[in-house]
């Protein structure tokens, strides 16, 4: 059992009360403190004690039996006959007449104290009195204020005779008991030889030590503080809590856990309580924060001062604090001990006295949440205000909350509608599936004209995001038929072209606001200065009052595809933490985005993870055709590791057919088909990829940013063996690509030179490695740099060969693409050895710094005379610095200066800080012999 309390000193007063009264000097001690401090406890400690001791003890509860007749007398006699010797039967038989006699004499008179029962007390009395001579009598009476009358009159004849006895009564008292109940015992306890014990709530330090005691493990003073501050110093709640803590795992320092001991002991120490104070203790749970004693009296229908003392009394338990409950699970177990019609009926009331004393909409609205009906139009009214405040904080919950209560309760089609819409948009940014189910009635009132535009743009977002374009599109129209304003049906009408280019959209083009002209060019990849527009766009999203979501998703995806992508991881890192808090849909979004940002960058650890974490924020019914961007990167992430059956398992999930009336089917169908490639199915892949090409021949919509399928294509042609082809689509798609898009070119001349003979290969793949190394693609340029092996390999060139194997295997090794460096391994197995050199030879050529400088920018395409203008040099100058490093690496022409350059098949011999752009992404990563054991 676990110990409440230290109460030694408590203790030995007790004991020496009880030494006076062995001693022939009849004592009285009154244990007195409110409920929850540990009486019952000490009374039980003692008589233990005294019993061991060789004193009888005779116990009582009164609570258990308060309205029992001359209870006290029946628990006495239990004890004092269990006491008796075996041989003593008679005296036993004489004691249980006495018993019977005194019972049918109370039933008879109803209770009433008759003559008769008189002269039985009295005998039992001189029993008592008799038998103290013999030993030391014991009498402990808990709960003294639950005891009857009859027990009461019996107790105070008692103590009137012990004087010279050798008899000690303790008696418990609960203080702060119902009003007017102290007088009933007030002649019990006058008497001279009375004591009274009052017991206190536990200080920090017994805190401590009690919590050490039963807790297993020694509590830092923060811990002990915050024990103290949720129980009040109470040992039974401290105890309870303590409980909580063994039986939940918890981690020693953190917050106290707070659990199903403790809620149950708050709901015995309220139900000890008289009726009036647990129902003042009611009203005080239901105001919550807004709990005052002036406001409670008023709710709870009672004088200010019934309260005020019964306040007192809850906060010397232990339970409050400033008329509030200390802690929200003594509150919550508070609240859940009543029914739901007793909690409801004290939070209309609440709400109605509150909405009378002016409180704030947002306060009444809490409470008008948590009734059952509201049948007051200004109820209604409220909860709508309440949360258009709400989700000005983007409180979606307490909006939810408010909205569902305020439309079940309303008349009027009208205003049913406009609450319908409300709670769609406030449901959109945390449960889709949910506000989607509504869409079609809502869309009914629509055409019957119950919705003004703000409303409507509700319906327009919810058939835009799932999918149902011609629909959105006719509201779109209805909009601009009613004359919505220009400037903000452009915007729509910009977002809803961007999703579905096969759907114009009136108002087109009339493109006016600045985030959607900026999302605009994005798409069309026409330039990227719009991108820190879009990208704190998002910002604004994180409360329902930003842009709709399939805006936010729209403009993360195309400026993660621009060139270069650093933009985007830096400003998704940024991100990070204003989204932490934001509703699911915003987190969920977020997370699809950072899976294309961390797939843009070939980092697939980092895709997949935030892949499947997008997913499992909301199921895939809520995502509507934007379920297409986490499968799209959740597959193309599991098949660039070789985790085949995962990505099956992806494409398992069934995506919205309306998905493909998007960009974003765009990706889904090329991670379809990167899968099909992946697994021996070319002709499958190719299907997929040429889909791609024709949905955007027919939206003629260029999205060149997203068109990698065609280097995908060009890859399956070169499988099935249509070299030509696969030849031409490149050549296309590279007069179609602009200097700024270095990632898509990289990409481009990496296929377009498996189109070409070996001995021609070479210079074009050092070209696309310079590109790919400015696109900051790792996963391409891996793949760049196995092609250039396997060229070198064929041509007989073992030494660079096995240095670009060796520049594979790592870049490979760092984006988890298990398939490549396998395929590496098998084709150069020596790099498996720890003994592997590395790649850059002790005898590189050396490059002074000038030399450096201007090879570096020689080989990503700049002339002479350019080179000149950026290192403030003459042209002469750069002429004889790009001699000497041809003389230095052995080389004669640009092209072969790109592919040392990619390769590091040099030193440089200046500062060991270049400028970032001319640092090879590989410069830091780790020593080649950590890579090449891998496998």
């Amino acid at each position: 059992m676990i110990q409440l309390a230290r109460r030694e000193s408590e203790l030995r007063e007790l004991q020496n009360a009880l030494d006076e009264a062995a001693a022939g000097r009849g004592k009285v001690v009154v244990v007195s403190g409110p409920v929850g401090m540990g009486k019952t406890t000490l009374l039980h400690m003692f008589g233990d004690q005294a019993a061991r001791d060789g004193v009888l003890v005779l116990r009582s509860c009164a609570l258990n039996d308060a309205c029992t007749p001359f209870s006290v007398v029946e628990h006495l006699l239990r004890d004092l006959t269990a006491f008796l010797p075996d041989d003593a039967a008679a005296h036993r038989k004489n004691l249980a007449g006495l018993w019977g006699d005194l019972a049918l004499e109370a039933a008879r008179h109803d209770g009433a104290m008759t003559e008769e029962a008189a002269r039985h007390i009295d005998h039992l009395t001189n029993e008592l009195l008799a038998l103290s001579a013999l030993v030391p009598i014991l009498l402990v009476v808990d709960d003294l204020n639950s005891v009857d009358d009859q027990s009461l009159g019996f107790l105070t004849g008692l103590i009137e005779r012990i004087w010279s006895a050798r008899v000690l009564v303790v008696a418990g008292e609960v203080t702060g008991a119902a009003e007017g109940t102290a007088i009933r015992w007030s002649s019990l306890v006058h008497q001279t030889h009375c004591r009274f014990i009052p017991l206190r709530p536990l200080a920090a330090a017994e805190v401590s030590e009690l919590l050490a005691e039963s807790s297993g493990f020694l509590p830092t003073a923060g811990i002990a503080r915050r024990c103290l501050e949720i129980t009040g110093g109470s040992p039974v709640l401290l105890c309870a809590l303590a409980q909580d803590m063994n039986a939940g795992s918890y981690p020693a320092g953190s917050e106290p856990l707070v659990g199903d001991h403790f809620s149950r002991v708050v709901v015995s120490c309220l139900h000890r309580c008289a009726p009036g104070v647990l129902h003042i203790a009611r009203a005080v749970a239901v105001l919550g924060d807004d709990a005052s004693t002036d406001v409670v009296a008023l709710l709870a229908r009672r004088n200010r001062d019934a309260v005020s003392r019964a306040v007192d009394e809850l906060t010397d338990m232990g339970l409050l604090n400033d008329c509030r409950f200390r802690h929200v699970g003594a509150r919550a177990a508070a609240l859940n001990d009543m029914t739901d019609d007793e909690r409801s009926t004290l939070h209309g009331r609440a709400a109605r006295l509150l909405y009378d004393e002016g409180a704030s909409a947002t306060v009444v609205a809490r409470h008008l949440a948590a009734t059952q009906q509201i049948e007051d139009a200004w109820g209604v009214s409220v909860l709508a205000e309440s949360a258009q405040h709400a989700l000005a904080r983007g409180d979606v919950t307490l909006a939810t909350s408010c909205l569902r209560p305020a439309r079940e309760s309303c008349s009027g089609k009208a205003d049913c509608a406009r609450l319908t819409a409300a709670l769609i948009r406030v449901q959109w940014w945390d449960n889709p599936a949910a506000a989607r189910r509504q869409l079609s009635g809502l869309l009914e009132e629509l055409w019957a004209g119950y919705l003004e535009e703000p409303d409507a743009l509700t319906v327009y977002g919810g058939l835009f995001w799932t999918g149902r374009a011609a629909e959105a599109a006719r509201v779109l129209e209805r909009l601009a038929e009613d004359g919505a304003p220009s400037r903000e049906l452009a915007r729509m009408s910009t977002w809803f072209t961007a999703w579905y280019p096969d759907h114009p959209a009136p108002g087109a083009g009339q493109r006016t606001d600045t985030l959607a002209l900026s999302m605009d060019d994005l798409w069309q990849q026409r330039t990227t200065e719009g991108a820190p527009a879009v990208m704190d766009g998002f910002l604004c999203a994180g409360t329902p009052d930003g842009p709709v979501l399939g805006e936010v998703l729209a403009a993360l995806t195309a400026l993660v595809h621009c060139d270069p992508a650093d933009k985007a991881v830096a400003r998704c890192e940024e991100l990070e933490p204003e989204v932490a808090g934001a509703p699911v849909a915003v987190r969920a979004l977020f997370q699809a985005c950072r899976a294309l940002v961390a797939l843009r960058a070939g980092d697939t650890r980092r895709a997949l993870s935030h892949a499947e974490e997008a997913l499992s924020l909301m199921p895939a019914e809520s995502w509507g055709v934007a379920l297409a961007v986490p499968l799209a990167c959740a597959v193309s992430a599991t098949t660039v590791m070789g985790h085949y059956e995962k990505a099956a398992a992806h494409l398992a999930v069934t995506l919205p057919a309306a998905a493909f009336d998007t960009p974003f089917g765009l990706l889904y169908l090329q991670a379809r088909g990167q899968f099909y490639l992946a697994t021996g199915r070319p002709r499958n892949g190719l299907r997929d990829l040429w889909e791609c090409e024709q949905r955007v021949s027919a939206w003629r919509l260029p999205v060149p940013g997203l068109a990698t399928w065609r280097s995908y294509a060009a890859q399956a042609l070169v499988d099935i063996g249509e070299v030509r082809q696969a030849r031409r689509l490149m050549d296309q798609q590279l007069t179609s690509l602009t200097r700024d898009q270095v990632r898509m070119r990289g990409m481009t001349l990496r296929l377009r030179a498996a189109t070409e003979p070996p001995d021609h290969r070479a210079p074009v793949l050092s070209k696309a490695i310079g590109l790919l190394q400015q696109s900051e693609d790792r996963l391409e340029l891996a793949r760049a740099f196995a092609e250039l092996a396997h060229t070198h390999n064929v041509l007989g060139e073992q030494a660079l060969a096995r240095t670009a194997a060796h520049k594979c295997a790592i870049l490979a090794e760092e984006c988890a693409a298990a398939p490549l460096l396998d395929q590496v391994f098998r084709d150069f197995p020596e790099l498996r050895a720890d003994d592997a050199p590395p790649p850059d030879g002790p005898d590189a050529p050396a490059l002074s710094s000038s030399e450096h400088k201007v090879a570096m920018l020689a080989s990503q395409g700049h002339t002479n005379r350019q080179i000149a203008k950026k290192l403030h040099v003459t042209v002469s100058t750069v002429e004889q610095h790009l001699t000497r490093v041809y003389r230095k690496l052995h080389i004669r022409r640009r092209s072969e200066l790109t592919l040392r350059l990619a390769l590091g098949d040099m030193e440089y011999a200046g500062p060991r800080a270049p400028h970032r752009d001319a640092v090879p992404v590989w410069h830091a990563r780790p020593a080649p012999g950590r890579c090449i054991g891998l496998g």
